[in-house]
């Protein structure tokens, strides 16, 4: 009974906290792309009448698996898996799911001892939670591929402008000449740029998948130089210094926070350290929190309280890294 009452009191703290955060950060996105389609223009009446049929929010329907889901919801796990550099499809997803399911299930019903729906609900949440780590796992190697070779490519398309070449070459020969998430993003977007699609627009649906604000500082310098005249390469070559600079700042800033990265590790690992050397020592004293249901309830808590200082600790890092 206790922990059950536990469990009922934990978890819905749990999802609520993700649900606030997942609300805030969507806010934050959707704010910061509202402010860069303003300053482009995109949104605008003048070029949605250019567009026509093509602008960004007339999305197609989602296919495969994701059409048996609620449109929003298929569009919106499509893009997630686009913002993987296609590293991730929907059979990975279903994987990780059922690991997931099979991990939840065993903690539940081996190490905690719990039975019926309670079962059920953290088998639920270790399917919804496993695939959506494993996605922003991968996004967040996509994007540190992208930003690394990013500024390769604004002096690529830079010299090309200054030799007389038009922007849409330009991203041609940047497709041709640079390799991995980069070289396979221009590569789509001159894609689209043959059949028609305007640079804008082509280069929203790029930034959509790429998800990096360096990204979409290009597309308003594109805009803006369209719109208003100016030297193009002189100022895609500042953005290629800024960013440049942004990430040395960012390679140093990881390096002093090493030290807390590390003792992060060395809290989160500890634990289980010193249970196996205790174990080894004296496994009567590590067996009784698995015979004994008290144990058990005790090792639940444990282990849920692990979970939340990590990723207290994870959090502030990557606040202090900003």
């Amino acid at each position: 009974m206790s922990s059950v009452l536990i469990i009922a009191a934990v978890l819905p703290v749990l999802i609520g906290l993700a649900l606030v955060a997942t609300v805030v950060l969507e806010r934050r996105q959707a704010g910061l792309r509202q402010r860069i389609g303003h300053s482009i223009g995109v949104y605008t009446a003048d070029l949605g009448e250019t567009i026509g049929p093509l602008r960004l929010d007339a999305r197609p329907r989602a296919a495969g698996v994701l059409s048996w889901l609620p449109e929003s919801l298929g569009n919106r796990i499509e893009g997630a898996l686009g913002a993987t550099g296609d590293r991730i499809t929907t059979l990975h997803l279903i994987i990780a799911g059922c690991v997931g399911a099979v991990l939840a299930e065993v903690l539940a019903s081996v190490l905690l001892g719990l039975q019926g729906f309670l079962v059920l609900l953290l088998m639920l949440a270790g399917a919804i939670a496993l695939p959506y780590g494993v996605v922003k796992f991968f996004q967040a190697r996509f994007q540190a591929g992208f930003l690394q070779s990013f500024p390769d490519a604004l002096d690529l398309i830079v010299r090309a402008v200054r030799a007389g070449l038009p922007v849409a070459d330009a991203i041609e020969n940047v497709g041709n000449e640079i390799t991995g998430p980069v070289g396979k993003e221009f590569r789509q977007g001159h894609q689209g740029l043959t059949i028609g699609i305007a640079l804008e627009q082509e280069l929203l649906r790029t930034a959509e998948r790429v998800r990096l604000v360096e990204f979409r500082f290009f597309i308003v310098a594109l805009a803006l130089q369209k719109r208003t005249g100016g030297n193009l390469a002189e100022t895609l070559e500042n953005l290629s210094l800024t960013i440049r600079r942004r990430r040395e700042m960012w390679l140093k800033a990881r390096a002093m926070m090493s030290e807390s990265r590390a003792s992060a590790w060395l809290i989160g690992i500890l634990p289980f350290i010193g249970g196996a050397a205790i174990y080894f020592i004296s496994p009567f004293y590590i067996q009784i929190l698995f015979e004994d249901p008290r144990g058990r309830i005790l090792l639940g808590v444990a282990v849920l309280l692990l979970a939340g200082g990590v990723f207290i600790m994870r959090t502030m890092i990557k606040r202090s890294m900003r």
